[in-house]
Formats: structure tokens, sequence, C-alpha cells
């Protein structure tokens, strides 16, 4: 298989894994949606979604979830916002970059967002 052929493979698995439009049917994916308060990680390749009491980390696929909440910086290449959504979430499975996340998170709605200084829920 040529480069392009194996690029072009790649990236239809990794749009088959949770990509960022409609999916045909959420529902009958087994997607529930959900209003929960977590920490967002943006960064290079990095759209985790830590839902607060959990280790689990769930791909946010937001097109622009990076734009509004992402690194800013080389120099600060992560950042990290207490943020509440509602969102259709995916049964368990691998998701995002290198299937690294064990849910989607998808057609989110903000409801609130704070920056953090760290990866953990705050009250």
């Amino acid at each position: 298989m040529s480069i392009s052929g194996t690029y072009f493979a790649i990236l239809s698995l990794a749009s088959l894994l949770c990509n960022y439009d409609d999916f045909p049917s959420e529902q009958e994916a087994g997607f529930e949606q959900i209003t929960v308060s977590g920490i967002y990680t943006g960064g290079f390749e990095v759209h985790s979604f830590t839902p607060c009491g959990s280790k689990e980390d769930w791909w946010l696929a937001d097109r622009d979830i990076n734009d509004r909440y992402g690194a800013r910086s080389v120099s600060k290449p992560e950042t990290y916002w207490q943020i509440e959504i509602r969102a259709l979430v995916s049964p368990l499975g691998k998701y995002g970059h290198l299937g690294g996340y064990v849910r989607c998170v998808t057609k989110v709605e903000f409801l609130s967002a704070v920056e953090s200084q760290t990866n953990e829920c705050r009250k």
C-alpha cells in the first residue's frame, strides 16, 4: 500500500471511531444524552474530557472546542477547563486520536466553563 493509501485508510478509520459531524443515528449506536461536569484538557491532538469523580478519558468531538478552550500558545501546550456540558455520550469503546479514549462526546452544548490551573475538579 502506498503512503497516500495508508494515510487515507488511517483517516477513514479515525472518522469511523468518532467524527465531528452527525452520526447516522446516535440512539441506535447506543449514545445517551447526559449533563455532566468535568475537566477538559485541550492541546495538540488532545481533546480530553474527564468527568468529575472519574478516571475515564473521553474524546470531546466538537469542531470549535480548541478555538474556545484549547492551548493558546506553544509555551503552554495544554490548558485545563472545568466545564459543564449537555451532550451525547457513546458506549464504551475506542475513540479519538489513535483510539486512546474510552467514550466519545458529541453534539456538545456548553453550560459553563472556568479555566483551571490543574486537571482536578473543584467543588
